[in-house]
């Protein structure tokens, strides 16, 4: 067993977060992938009819009852591109700069009521940039490219776990790569044309960037072999045949086009779709494609005559998600599942074979290279359009509303959230749970006017909704810059002078089960406990010692199935991700050292000195008291009005003493009872004795100007401030 427990300036660099997610058997947000198995897996009697990836970062997959079987989630970022291929091997691609190979027919096993994988059987991390596409240049030999927005096509042989070639080193700067395609392994016959020569072992890698070029790569001899240019958008998404003879492209500039990679020309263009093109899929014969897009339509169209029907006009009902970003077809080809922003999966069945439906309408709107998009859309939007092929899908996979609009309130840890269906949420992120639901009439920001409190705290995390759901993300500049009072960290303290701060109390509850099995594995069991930090506040003056005093708290306690994820800085990728009932404690080498310090050292982040604030402590005006000798003062932001009013109490007591002294008959104009009657005021506003001086200055003061505060005696019911 391996404990490693060095510390590096990379390991100092990574990050921690953890996903407020629950287990779940549906998407959030967008579904980038589908892609149905070459062979029906079979567990427990349930069949895996389809695969989705999506931009939660999950990968799922479900039977032809779209009940859901299997659950993927080491991704840490959105999932782009699923691959299958013959050997029951699934490989994903994804925006954390991965790709990943799942051996599906080892690894499944049942869980309760559904199936679950132990983990992933190998890790690809040779991406610097988000990973778009996949495509198979020998599938049944387990050789398959992976291109990025990094610019770069890499080859993998899945079998040896490592990659072949490194495919457009030359590209041009700033050029990403956005879809693959493979084929020809018999393209190097006599028949090939001269200007395209490729050895018979060769294969072809197409590949579509940003650049509006498709650029053919020979994977023999690892060089970019011929450019093909005609699209004035990025491309989006390709095809082409098993000989490698026959591509198509699709493009945001709305079109799909035909090329014959023998002459390297273009043979066709259609325009069908009235915005970008994201997706095709093709016909086992290759004389007919279906493709979708931004325009939420799904076109089917002839290759041999240019004909077109349309089969779906709206995958989706909401404007916002009618975009389509993926359209996959069943084997027998009477059926194909779509995929948009929203987070449902729909299918699509014919009575009969896509291959026998036709346009009746094919002479009004048959699409030639000559017809201009804007006639076109003219035809589209009197004719085919009233009676499209589909008006209703077989089976509706519904997902889960994904979040996409957050804020933290001001005590930095309860976090508001609303979600795609206008529901609102509260959350508390520093125990990683749901507190409250809201009235779906009701809007986030009255919600926040009603439960913000006056008070500052220092931003301790950073929060990501890239996934549908809050990823909470600590790094060292700031986890632990947030030290505050124990009862304003929520925590339940017989003290409200105990100080604690809040990151170091979270990442103490995120690995408590991690510390305690590490313990054990050095063989010298340890008890886990929480240091509390001593406050680095300093006193007023050297007569005004704070009563702060050091205490065992507990740290917050975390559900155990929150996903805690492990990130280089600087990059997407995780290094490592783990449910936190997960740890075993062998998990040293991979935890940031600031991290160890923390939890395992037990070294306490109180070292820091908490930021002070200047500011003037006067006697407002008719109140009867003597100034301080000092007026300008200096003290951690973080210091109550309280304390403020115990400070001058015990600072003017001699002086009201001598004055008492001084004055006839021994007796002063009021009676005073320091640690009962004297109050703050600021702006003519009573400060609340729990206020602290930062957030006295953020919602009272509001001004850039050193504070002005005032002390004076308790103001009578009924009294105005400042009246005598």
């Amino acid at each position: 067993m391996n404990i490693d427990e060095k510390s590096s300036n990379s390991v100092s660099r990574r990050k921690v977060a953890y996903l407020l997610r629950p287990p779940e058997k549906r998407h959030r947000f967008g579904i980038n992938s589908l892609v149905i198995p070459s062979k029906a897996e079979s567990e427990g009697g349930q069949a895996v009819a389809l695969y989705s990836g999506g931009r939660d970062g999950t990968i799922r997959g479900w039977n032809k009852k779209g009940e859901n079987l299997i659950n993927l989630e080491e991704h840490v970022d959105w999932v782009n591109d699923l691959l299958y291929l013959p050997s029951g091997v699934l490989v994903s691609c994804s925006s954390d700069t991965t790709v990943k190979v799942w051996d599906m027919k080892d690894m499944l096993f049942m869980s309760e009521d559904f199936i679950i994988p132990r983990s992933s059987s190998n890790t690809f991390a040779e991406h610097t940039d988000y990973v778009k596409a996949l495509t198979a240049v020998d599938g049944r030999s387990g050789i398959v490219a992976s291109g990025s927005l990094d610019g770069k096509i890499i080859v993998w042989d899945l079998e040896k776990g490592e990659y072949q070639a490194v495919l457009g080193k030359g590209l041009q700067e700033n050029t990403s790569i956005y879809c693959l395609a493979s084929g020809g392994k018999s393209f190097g016959s006599e028949e090939t044309s001269d200007q395209f020569l490729l050895p018979p072992e060769g294969s072809i890698i197409a590949a579509g960037s940003s650049d509006r070029v498709i650029s053919l790569w020979d994977t023999r001899t690892k060089t970019r072999a011929v450019k093909l240019r005609g699209h004035r958008d990025i491309i989006r998404c390709l095809a082409m045949n098993e000989e490698g003879t026959i591509l198509l492209s699709g493009s945001s500039d709305g079109s799909t086009r035909v090329w014959d990679l023998r002459n390297l020309r273009c043979m066709l263009s259609f325009d069908v779709h009235i915005d970008s093109v994201w997706t095709l899929a093709v016909s086992k014969k290759f004389d007919w494609f279906l493709s979708g897009g931004r325009d939420g339509a799904v076109w089917k169209t002839e290759l041999n005559t240019g004909e077109s029907v349309l089969l779906i006009p709206a995958v989706e009902d909401e404007a916002k998600y009618n975009h389509v970003l993926r359209v996959c077809m069943t084997p027998d080809e009477k059926g194909l599942w779509t995929s948009s922003l929203s987070s449902n999966i729909k299918y699509w069945e014919s009575d009969k074979y896509f291959s026998d439906i036709h346009n009746q309408n094919s002479k009004d709107v048959s699409i030639q290279t000559r017809t201009s998009p804007s006639t076109l859309r003219s035809l589209l939007s009197t004719s085919t359009t009233d009676d499209p092929v589909f008006k209703e899908p077989s089976l509706l996979i519904r997902g889960e509303p994904g979040i996409v609009a957050k804020t933290v309130l001001n005590n930095r840890r309860h976090v508001l959230t609303c979600d795609s269906e206008g529901k609102v949420q509260l959350w508390d992120v520093s125990r990683g749970r749901l507190l409250k639901d809201f009235d779906n009439n009701r809007k986030m920001e009255e919600i926040q006017q009603e439960l913000d409190e006056m008070v500052v705290v220092p931003t301790w995390f950073h929060l990501v909704t890239r996934l549908g759901s809050l990823m909470v993300v600590l790094d060292p500049t700031v986890c632990f810059s947030a030290e505050v009072y124990a009862s304003d960290a929520g925590l339940n303290v017989d003290s409200d002078e105990v100080k604690v701060n809040i990151g170091e109390h979270v990442l103490r509850g995120l690995f408590k089960r991690w510390h305690e099995r590490y313990s054990k594995l050095l063989s010298s069991p340890t008890t886990y406990h929480s240091e509390t930090n001593q406050s680095n506040s300093t006193s007023l003056s050297s007569s005004e010692a704070n009563n702060d005093h050091s205490t065992s708290l507990p740290p917050y306690e975390f559900p155990e199935d929150i996903p805690i994820i492990i990130i280089e800085e600087g990059t997407t990728r995780p290094l490592l991700r783990k449910l936190l009932k997960d740890f075993d404690g062998t998990e040293a080498s991979y935890l940031p050292d600031w991290v160890l310090k923390c939890v395992r050292d037990g070294e306490p982040s109180s070292s820091r000195e908490i930021p002070k604030i200047s500011f003037y402590l006067k006697p407002m005006e008719g109140s009867g008291f003597p100034a301080l000798v000092q007026s300008k003062l200096t003290a951690p932001r973080i210091l109550r009005a309280k304390k403020l009013a115990t400070y001058v109490a015990n600072n003017i007591r001699t002086e009201l003493e001598r004055l008492k002294s001084s004055s006839r008959g021994g007796k002063l104009p009021f009676e005073f009872s320091p640690h009962s009657e004297l109050e703050i005021v600021c702006r003519n506003q009573v400060v609340p004795p729990q206020m602290s001086l930062i957030a006295i200055r953020r919602f009272i003061w509001k001004s850039p100007e050193d504070l002005e505060l005032f002390y004076r005696r308790k103001e009578e019911p009924g009294k105005k401030v400042g009246t005598k």
